[in-house]
């Protein structure tokens, strides 16, 4: 289709001045008997295509429109203080309009869904201004492209204008008569930073509110020399508990639970991969009857029964999932965030990592545990949720080596499937204890592998598994002499 020649009017509903338009070359004319705007597009100085613009907003191209630039681009030199992009063609005129006419402002050809495209073809030029000023429309789509479209230049070169509130672009500050106030939009854009960098001086409410409170809050658990080298349990951190199979990682993470839920009164999310909602909720009514129930629910009363199921899994703060074996891991993320987001929940605990990924058929269990540790670490920032999870150990190498299961002492490099568990836990405990020796089977030992928090690390509580209980105690005892040696 050959291109169109209108003729030149001011465009009265849109404010827009004749004289604004034939700077831009913004003619008015008939396409197949429709009137039309016509907004010309250039190639190395020469007219290409013309973007058509008819009253029910329909837009087509007209010409070549593959090679050309941005609207109004052939009208300035590639180098400047400050050049102003904007969305569409009525609000280009708008801001060089306010402007006088005398600083460079042009538009992407395709609005918001193809600015990125656009602005990347152009990028050359547009980087020879020391100011790229990004004023898209406010709305969901116009906010998303500035920002991905700022992403492309000179880190602090481009800015994003905001406009006044009620007003979703450039024009319509013109027809509610704030035109005067486009300008100072303009120079009062704010340099575009990547979200998640913050200029120190933004902290500073922050700083003032820890200082005031003394410390990040946290919470004591029933471990004290744990608590004394971790100071305690925090929302927004990772706990990784780790230890030989059979040895109490899951009734370790049940007591800590049940601490967090009874005593200080939060709520808990419970996702427990090796054991049915069943089994979970009986741990949870154990620890407060100090009775094995999964044993047995023959001597306990009706009221003690009702009791402990009021206090604990019936309590309104205690979430479960309802799984038994292998789940996706980007599913569990979904349930986890759900947990943190939908119901509000202060912790979760996650047993365990190992089985939460054995779904998947890839069979990559190193790449897919550092996907999982990498959602957790995300999840805990994000959210603020704490979460407890539990992870297995690998097979110690070496005839001399003493197997976890025989009370073989526990390291960070015996986590097993990947180092990012190590790296990007906040906490890991192990957990040590000799199941062969008849004497000893009944302790275990705790040990601080890690503690971002303090720093600390070594020995903690020794515990005691009652049999008839069923319950993990710390008592004062020393620590068995297998757990003192060092390496």
């Amino acid at each position: 289709m050959d291109l169109l020649q209108g003729e030149y009017q001011p465009l009265l509903k849109r404010g827009i001045r004749e004289d604004t338009c034939r700077k831009y070359g913004y003619q008015v004319g008939i396409a197949g008997g429709r009137p039309v705007q016509i907004a010309p597009y250039y190639c190395d100085g020469e007219m290409v295509a013309q973007k058509l613009r008819f009253v029910n907003k329909d837009f087509a191209f007209i010409g070549s429109p593959v090679d050309c630039g941005l609207f109004g681009q052939n009208l300035w030199r590639p180098t400047g203080k400050r050049v102003v992009i904007t969305e569409g063609e009525i609000d280009a005129l708008s801001v060089a309009q306010a402007f006088n006419l005398r600083w460079p402002v042009v538009s992407v050809p395709n609005g918001a869904q193809g600015a990125k495209k656009s602005i990347a073809k152009n990028l050359e030029w547009l980087e020879g201004y020391e100011e790229v000023c990004i004023a898209f429309d406010d709305d969901e789509p116009g906010r998303t492209a500035a920002k991905e479209c700022a992403a492309l230049f000179t880190p602090g070169r481009a800015k994003i204008v905001s406009w006044v509130q009620g007003c979703k672009d450039a024009n319509d500050m013109i027809q509610q008569g704030k035109a005067g106030e486009i300008a100072i939009r303009i120079f009062e854009a704010k340099a575009f930073r990547p979200d998640g960098i913050l200029a120190g001086t933004e902290l500073k409410a922050k700083i003032d509110a820890f200082r005031l409170g003394g410390t990040y809050f946290s919470y004591d658990t029933c471990r004290p020399k744990m608590d004394l080298m971790t100071r305690g349990l925090r929302k927004g951190e990772l706990v990784m508990l780790t230890a030989g199979t059979g040895i109490g990682k899951s009734t370790e993470a049940a007591e800590l639970s049940s601490d967090l839920l009874l005593r200080h009164g939060l709520s808990v999310g419970y996702v427990a991969l090796e054991e049915n909602p069943l089994r979970t909720s009986l741990r949870q009514m154990s620890i407060y009857l100090n009775k094995p129930l999964h044993l047995g629910l023959g001597e306990i009363t009706e009221e003690q029964y009702d009791e402990a199921f009021t206090k604990t899994v019936g309590n309104g703060r205690f979430y479960l999932y309802d799984h038994f074996g292998s789940l996706d891991s980007d599913n569990l993320l979904s349930k986890l965030k759900f947990l943190a987001n939908g119901c509000g929940v202060d912790f979760v605990v996650l047993d365990h990592i190992s089985i939460a990924v054995s779904g998947r058929e890839d069979g990559d269990e190193r790449r897919i545990i550092d996907n999982l540790m990498t959602n957790l670490r995300s999840l805990v920032e994000q959210t603020g949720v704490g979460v407890i999870a539990i992870s297995h150990l690998k097979k110690p190498q070496g005839a001399s080596t003493t197997p976890h299961e025989e009370g073989g002492r526990v390291t960070l490099d015996d986590l097993r499937g990947s180092a990012s568990i190590k790296q990007l836990s906040d906490t890991i405990i192990g957990i040590e204890r000799n199941q062969q020796d008849k004497e000893e089977s009944d302790y275990c030992t705790l040990r601080v592998l890690k503690c971002r928090f303090t720093g600390e690390t070594g020995i903690a509580d020794t515990l005691h598994y009652n049999r008839k209980t069923g319950r993990l105690i710390a008592v004062e005892r020393e620590p068995i002499a297998e757990f003192q040696q060092e390496i």
